[in-house]
């Protein structure tokens, strides 16, 4: 293998004559598992036969792959059994298993903790033995290999929950993998008429993509990544120190929301009682899906192709949400008296709730920055993967009393009060500050500091006037204003359940 440079970029020089007529890998999920097998067996009348057969009422051959393991839990003590086609005649599925040690099919199901069916994914190749050789590795090679990754990408659009659209994207995560067609489009384009390098290859493949390199680092900048080799939505690359070649996706987008509010003056008897609020709403943010993979070259195995395909550490979600309420002004009156919020020449009136959300890998799974297909589809469990919410909650509101002109005091939110005193993950501790004196713990409690308001109203003349009708006036104008904010995170992004997040966005709503 020659390696030279171009334009500043690694390539490798096109050799002769290598992996055969037509180099091809097929990577096929046979089952994503079943954790409830249990249960429906149970309900199909599991009978055993004998020690290495069971029936079972009614077709079950499409839960029942063959060749794929089916699980036995009894007393904290696993057994595999592989089944081995399974058929159905006349109502009954017939069931043989290929037991691991001396174990028997259990008469009945109910002393077992489980019964589970495992993930399983068959990889087949053709054409493939001279890759072994890997001295004869060149670019055509690369080609073949591209159009396997591309066929790896289009297997997950068979899954029916990647249809469902992301939220601010609205767009799925097949959508998303939708790329792959422009992607193998290029690619058989190339083969057809090679390139000669990785680079012209790269660039004809960005060019597939249809994403600017300025809109990609717009991207970055918003979500707060600093990853100087993340310059392309599409890279191939070449990893020496580990004979790997690399393939990486970068795809997403970025929104920005800006508008006005103004709720005109409302009347309630005359001129006795009024309302009136205005001010501006926002949101805006990023998502980006990452999507590493390399193929070790040095030590694949024509016979068990999934020790040599890996998934990069590089794989993750990442998201970032700005939302809130500016410059809130609400004036609530009874006669000649008045509770207002607004802003000061010195303090902006506002709301804002910042949140950052990722999801990937568990770090813990990956060896050297990589892990095997085999590692990851032969246990896959919801604990090698993790996901992290955070952000933060801020806020002030002046609030003026017995006119728009006097400053009664202001109340403060999260970290408008102090550092760490409005973190995100902390929305269930609540703390209200009523007395100077109170001192919050950061990290812990998530403030909201009235003091200054409690102690300016117990100094006032309660005699006056009816002022608790006044402040529950001004509340809800204020809780008019924070709907939008509420509507927004809750109804549209918060209940969204996230994959590995969760739906705890709308924790935010739930304190607005």
């Amino acid at each position: 293998m020659t390696v030279s440079l171009s334009s500043g970029s690694a390539d490798f020089s096109a050799l002769t004559g290598l992996l055969g007529a037509s180099p091809n890998l097929n990577i096929q999920v046979l089952t994503l598992g079943d954790p409830f097998m249990k249960t429906r067996l149970e309900q199909a009348s599991y009978t055993r036969v004998t020690d290495t057969q069971f029936t079972l009422t009614g077709d079950l051959t499409p839960h029942l792959p063959d060749g794929t393991t089916l699980r036995f839990v009894d007393s904290g003590t696993n057994h595999d059994v592989v089944l081995d086609a399974p058929v159905h005649v006349g109502g009954t599925t017939t069931v043989n298993v290929i037991p691991d040690g001396g174990f028997v099919l259990p008469a009945d199901l109910s002393g077992l903790d489980d019964v589970i069916l495992l993930p399983k994914v068959d990889i087949s190749t053709t054409d493939l033995d001279e890759l072994l050789n890997f001295e004869d590795f060149s670019f055509e090679d690369i080609l073949a290999a591209l159009q396997a990754f591309t066929a790896f990408l289009g297997q997950f659009e068979a899954f029916g929950f990647l249809d469902t659209d992301l939220p601010v994207l609205n767009e799925s995560i097949n959508d998303l993998l939708g790329y792959a067609d422009d992607f193998l489009a290029r690619v058989n384009e190339a083969q057809s008429n090679p390139a000669g390098n990785l680079q012209i290859l790269e660039d004809k493949l960005n060019e597939a993509m249809g994403i600017a390199e300025s809109s990609l680092q717009d991207l970055l900048g918003i979500l707060g990544i600093v990853d100087p080799s993340m310059d392309d939505v599409f890279d191939l690359g070449f990893d020496a120190a580990n004979d790997m070649l690399t393939f990486e996706f970068n795809v997403g987008t970025s929104f920005s929301e800006e508008f006005g509010f103004n709720i005109p003056g409302l009347d309630f008897g005359g001129d006795l009682l009024n309302l009136a609020s205005s001010g501006g709403l926002f949101a805006e943010g990023a998502v980006m899906l990452t999507l590493a993979l390399g193929i070790d070259l040095a030590t694949f195995d024509i016979s068990d192709p999934g020790a040599s395909l890996f998934i990069l550490d590089e794989t993750g979600f990442d998201a970032t949400l700005s939302v809130g309420g500016d410059d809130i002004a609400i004036n609530a009156g009874v006669g000649p008296f008045a509770l207002a919020i607004a802003s000061l020449p010195t303090q902006n009136s506002f709301v804002q709730l910042d949140g950052t959300a990722s999801a990937g890998l568990d770090s813990s799974v990956f060896t050297g920055g990589r892990v095997s297909f085999n590692s990851i589809f032969d246990n896959l469990s919801l604990a090698n993967f993790d996901g992290t919410l955070g952000g933060t909650i801020s806020g002030a509101l002046p609030v003026f009393f017995p006119n728009d002109s006097i400053h009664l005091g202001t109340i403060t939110v999260g970290e408008e009060v102090g550092a760490d005193l409005g973190l995100l993950e902390n929305i269930d501790s609540l703390f209200f500050k009523t007395e100077a004196g109170q001192v919050p713990t950061p990290n812990v409690d998530l403030v909201v500091d009235v003091h200054e308001i409690v102690e300016g109203i117990t100094g006032f003349d309660l005699s006056n006037f009816d002022l608790f009708s006044n402040i529950f006036l001004a509340i809800d104008g204020l809780d008019t204003v924070l709907g939008f904010v509420q509507d927004l995170i809750g109804g549209q992004i918060g209940n969204f359940t996230l994959p590995l997040i969760g739906d705890d966005l709308a924790k935010g709503a739930g304190f607005i």
